[in-house]
């Protein structure tokens, strides 16, 4: 029964895993038609930070990475296309995750929500290995992996930056990233405030 249960877990490991990298391309392939179409709705920031926290859980866990967020109690209600959002902060926060410095005793995300007039500004930030200036716009170029001594131990596809920037353009804005090597990254975006 032991040996059943791991190979089960084994299996479902691995179709979740595979259910993941076949999203991304079903995903890339719209980008490549333009065909990514955005639901907008009204729906509430906050706590979809907290959902994406969440569905990370298992990743951060495994690696000893504290997800820290500076948010808000109360309700931020934003209008753009729930989904997706959450979509682009799972893979934020991941990728955060995914990069920490294996070397550091403190591995931390730290999720920060703030407000400018009719926007929210949402802040990824770790103190992970880092980008080097070069790199910084190549990240976002479609299957493009930073090359490090890590891009080999870390799994994904090299598309996951790259639809989230879609998705960010889409809802009419910019994701922006700022990093020093050795001392983390930071990945910046903004979205709408729901009227009324």
């Amino acid at each position: 029964p032991e040996t059943l249960k791991e190979f089960m877990g084994t299996i479902m490991d691995q179709s979740d895993h595979l259910a993941f990298l076949l999203d991304q391309l079903l995903d890339f392939s719209r980008m490549e038609r333009k065909d990514l179409k955005l639901e907008m709705s009204n729906f509430d920031i906050v706590d979809l930070i907290k959902k994406s926290k969440e569905s990370n859980k298992e990743k951060y866990e495994e690696n000893n990475v504290d997800v820290i967020l500076d948010i808000p109690d109360e309700a931020i209600m934003v209008h753009a296309d729930e989904k997706r959002i959450k979509q682009v902060m799972i893979n934020l926060i991941s990728n955060a995750v995914k990069y920490s410095d294996k070397e550091k005793e403190d591995r931390h995300v730290k999720v920060q929500l703030g407000s400018i007039g009719r926007e929210v500004i949402i802040e990824i930030a770790d103190n992970g290995i880092g980008i080097a200036d070069e790199e910084h716009k190549k990240i976002f170029t479609k299957f493009y992996r930073v090359d490090s001594s890590l891009t080999y131990e870390v799994e994904g596809t090299g598309l996951g930056l790259a639809i989230c920037q879609e998705i960010v353009h889409e809802h009419g804005k910019e994701i922006m990233v700022q990093s020093t090597p050795g001392k983390g990254s930071s990945f910046v975006f903004r979205l709408n405030k729901a009227e009324g």
